[in-house]
């Protein structure tokens, strides 16, 4: 302690210090940008290995631009450990000074693998066209996937005949041994794109693939649409193997323009149950309204299981006709079987079996009928039967929290007292679960988000005990202008250096208190990344009519030049509309790097939606093909795969009509636990 005391002050106080001397890593990090001279001496004047690296990934953690020289010299130490970091950290970091030297080190034959990998991963992420061509020329050499995710990841700097290359090289290829990944990667793109190019290296590759890889390229050999493929797929027709090769081949016929209904009529009449539950599932998923009959008849087959998938496909298919039937299958002894049907009824027609939902509801022991009936009625949209639906549930068992936190997370309003006292009660006891965190953590922050004045007694009774998420309790009595416990927020606010005291802050500065204002700004200027993005998403919530200066502060900062000051600047004022956010988002864009991409995708798609749809708006016009679309999935419009667009982005490969998706892109890696923003952006691959 008395070390970490010192580290801001004195820059060579951690040369002489072994690694089990120094402070942890966490500590050195919350001490932000004060602690970098002292990291860098570290790094390079430290005998201690251990130290250097150490000091290396809290580099990597701070991301300061002072460093970059001390780093430099690091991808010369003796310790791969550190330069890794060393490496990392650069590639964080707003300069391209390194990119010879990593340059250099990725030629060098005698630079280990991991070492290349996270050179060619932190080429990318920093974004200098200097380091493209090489990077491709090492692609082509080793269709290394690694190389293919971090140039893909760069594609808003290649050539047509560069991006058109990542996907069409590894499919070439006639090895003996392939280079799985970058196929796997090449087999999804191409489907993405409908590149009829890939067909014939997709069906070359199909005998000698895993069982994962062969659906892969089955799946996208639909999604293609080349309808030279159908000998081929058709050729794969086999009902006695996996449910989900059958989808895949069935779905692949279905888009190459086949009429697979009496391929699944046959299938479905088939003596084995397991063919017959393969079928039904298949007709299911593709929607099917010509097999409703044959799905209604296999409502009385001898299986329950089968009777239950004919019973979901049914109501995926949305088919008035079934009602009947499936009235008949309500009311079986299995209660799985039942529950499946009453779900296919309330996707037909909610209104008129609701009642019939809710009896089964009232009457069943079963968590599983009990979830899955809970998790169609409450669809964050209808309020109404909350009340009842909610006693269904008790905060005493673990499941039934873990639920009801799931679920009530649909919701962005909810002022029903049941609700708050069923979350005021989940947030009482510890428990594990959702969202790998625990349940009573996603109470609090529902009960903030709900901000409900009922609660506010209870939540100040908490705020005194140092164990009950004081952080979440702080943001909920903040957005409900609580006044009642200023002296303990005060005490909270005097904690320098914890997360905590971001939260008082902001309790404090939502009734007015300019000091607690200026500590949030002064945090996003020099507190570390993570205290960043918590204080960006503190100020979404703060009305700046109460809090004079605080606009311009944000505009000042959205200038800065530390680059994660001006983004996190940034999504507080575009959050609220302002244009100063927004343009200074679009100059980030037009710089093309990487890592400042995957922050401003992630700010936009936290933004309020019609915020998101305007600022959006105003970013397309100047934006390039490949970041048109990224932007364009972003705010849900229409994607625009048009010929116009293919022929910019690929020099024409081909047309498409399928929408894209492509959430394996520019990852960020910045995150809160304690956002009530979630992504759950699933793959179309089934």
């Amino acid at each position: 302690r008395k070390l970490l005391e010192r580290i801001p002050e004195e820059p060579d106080v951690l040369i002489n210090v072994g690694v089990y001397d120094l402070p942890s890593t966490a500590d050195l990090i919350l001490l932000g940008n004060r602690g970098t001279p002292a990291l860098v001496n570290c790094l390079i004047n430290n005998l201690d290995s251990s130290a250097r690296s150490l000091c290396a990934d809290v580099l990597i953690a701070t991301r300061d631009a002072r460093a970059i020289e001390p780093l430099i010299a690091a991808l010369d130490d003796p310790s791969n450990s550190v330069r890794v970091s060393a490496i990392q950290a650069l590639g964080r970091i707003e300069s391209s000074a390194a990119t010879p030297k990593l340059l250099a080190m990725l030629e060098d034959p005698n630079t280990d693998g991991w070492v290349q990998d996270a050179i060619v991963k932190a080429l990318a992420a920093n974004g200098d066209p200097t380091a493209i061509d090489p990077l491709f020329a090492f692609f082509q050499e080793s269709r290394d996937n690694t190389v293919q995710t971090a140039l893909w990841s760069v594609r808003r700097l290649l050539s047509p005949d560069q991006r058109r290359a990542l996907i069409l090289s590894p499919l070439e290829y006639r090895g003996k041994y392939p280079p799985y990944s970058s196929i796997a990667f090449a087999v999804e793109r191409a489907g993405d794109f409908a590149i009829t190019e890939a067909m014939d290296h997709l069906i070359f590759h199909y005998p000698e693939a895993g069982s994962d890889l062969q659906n892969r390229i089955i799946y996208n050999l639909g999604r293609i649409g080349d309808k030279r493929a159908i000998p081929f797929v058709e050729g794969l027709i086999d009902p006695t193997g996996s449910a989900r090769l059958l989808n895949n081949v069935v779905f692949a016929l279905d888009r190459l323009g086949v009429d697979v209904g009496p391929l699944l009529r046959e299938i479905l009449a088939d003596q084995r149950a397991y063919i017959r539950y393969n079928a039904a599932f298949v007709a299911g998923d593709l929607k099917l309204k010509l097999l409703t009959p044959e799905l209604s008849k296999a409502l009385e087959d001898f299986n329950d299981i089968v009777r239950s998938e004919a019973a979901l496909a049914l109501g995926k298919i949305g088919d008035p006709t079934a009602l009947p039937v499936l009235e008949i299958a309500a009311a079986a002894e299995n209660p799985l079987l039942r529950r499946d049907a009453i779900l296919a009824l309330l996707n037909i027609d909610r209104p008129k079996y609701l009642e019939r939902a809710m009896k089964e509801l009232r009457e069943t022991e079963l968590l599983a009928v009990r979830e899955a009936l809970l998790d169609e009625l409450l669809d964050g949209k209808d309020q109404s039967q909350l009340s009842e639906l909610i006693l269904f549930l008790d905060p005493k068992i673990s499941a039934h929290r873990n639920l009801g936190v799931r679920i009530l997370d649909r919701f962005e309003t909810c002022n029903n007292p049941d609700v708050l006292a069923f979350l005021v009660r989940v947030a009482s006891v510890s428990g594990g679960g959702y969202g790998g965190h625990d349940a009573r953590h996603h109470a609090f922050r529902l009960l903030g988000r709900f901000a409900d004045p009922r609660t506010a007694f209870i939540l100040e009774q908490w705020v005194v005990h140092p164990d009950q998420e004081l952080s979440q309790v702080l943001r909920a009595l903040a957005r409900m202008n609580s006044t009642g416990r200023k002296e303990v927020a005060r005490e909270y606010f005097e904690r320098e250096g914890t997360k905590v005291q971001l939260y008082a802050a902001f309790y404090l500065a939502s009734q007015g208190e300019q000091d607690a204002m200026q500590k949030l700004l002064d945090a996003l200027e020099f507190a570390p990344i993570e205290f960043k993005i918590n204080v960006a998403i503190i100020l979404t919530e703060l009305d700046y009519a109460k809090l004079p200066g605080a606009k311009t502060r944000l505009i000042e900062l959205s200038q800065h030049p530390d680059v994660y000051v001006r983004l996190y600047a940034c999504r507080a004022l575009t959050h609220w509309g302002y244009a100063e956010g927004i343009e200074q988002l679009e100059k980030e864009l037009a710089k093309r790097i990487p890592f400042i991409d995957a922050v401003v995708f992630d700010i936009l798609k936290q933004l309020p939606d019609a915020v998101k749809l305007r600022t959006v708006k105003t970013l397309l016009p100047s934006a390039d093909p490949v970041l048109k679309r990224e932007l364009e999935r972003i705010a849900g419009l229409e994607s625009g795969l048009s010929s116009v667009l293919l022929e910019e982005e690929f020099g024409g490969l081909s047309d498409a009509d399928e929408e894209w998706d492509d959430s394996e892109d520019y990852d960020s890696d910045e995150y809160d636990d304690d956002s009530d923003e979630y992504d759950d952006d699933s793959d179309e691959y089934e």
